[in-house]
């Protein structure tokens, strides 16, 4: 299998570092270095076309050593169809502190994967299955942060893992009145609590001074 890559910019080659590694390494091209700061995506062209024959499709992945300073892709992956003959384009943001992309920096990893073809078919979904609609650490990974299940140890446990990942300034958010939104937490708090029901797969509790104490982000 061959695709086809254009330079559209002063830009090194695409390679791979190694004849065994999966991706070619991409790199900024000259004029598109910048600081990328917290908050804000950034759009950066990386300066190729690319024609994937049919039947394949491209992932645009981070390199480790990007990640390792900082930066993020906010959509995971990027995809890249083999349809599509524009510049190729990623997305980045920094999770912390700014971090500055040099133009000649290798930033990203071009990967060709084939593309199964899929047919849909509209039918109920059997749900027969030994895991069901279990997910979100149902099969031992981390558990959602649900009332009921995350203690006070367990929390400390994941602050500290994201502390060392993204850094202590990192702020904590809670849900907003409205609870479709999200809005910066302002302390802890321990509140007595009884226990009132469960909706939608949530423990309900109320303030009771007699209750179990809890601890509340508020």
């Amino acid at each position: 299998m061959k695709i086809t890559i254009q330079k559209t910019m002063n830009v090194q080659d695409p390679v791979r570092a190694h004849s065994t590694d999966a991706g070619l390494d991409l790199c900024i091209p000259e004029g598109q270095g910048c600081l990328v700061r917290p908050g804000a995506v950034y759009t950066i062209n990386l300066g190729i076309r690319v024609a994937i024959p049919d039947g394949y499709y491209g992932q645009l992945t981070l390199r480790s050593s990007a990640g390792r300073r900082g930066l993020t892709i906010p959509n995971g992956v990027g995809i890249i169809d083999s349809g599509y003959r524009g510049d190729l384009k990623l997305a980045v943001a920094a999770i912390s502190d700014p971090v500055l992309v040099a133009a000649g920096e290798r930033i990203c990893q071009l990967i060709i994967l084939p593309r199964p073809v899929v047919d849909v078919e509209a039918a109920p979904v059997e749900d027969d299955t030994a895991r069901g609609e279990g997910g979100f650490g149902s099969s031992g990974g981390a558990p959602a942060a649900r009332a009921g299940r995350l203690t006070i140890g367990r929390l400390m446990g994941q602050l500290q893992n994201a502390a060392a990942r993204y850094g202590n300034d990192t702020p904590v958010a809670v849900l907003a009145d409205d609870g479709t939104d999200y809005e910066q937490g302002g302390g802890l708090l321990i509140v007595n609590t009884v226990k009132t029901g469960c909706a939608g797969g949530w423990d309900q509790y109320r303030a009771d001074a007699n209750g179990t104490p809890m601890a509340v982000i508020s």
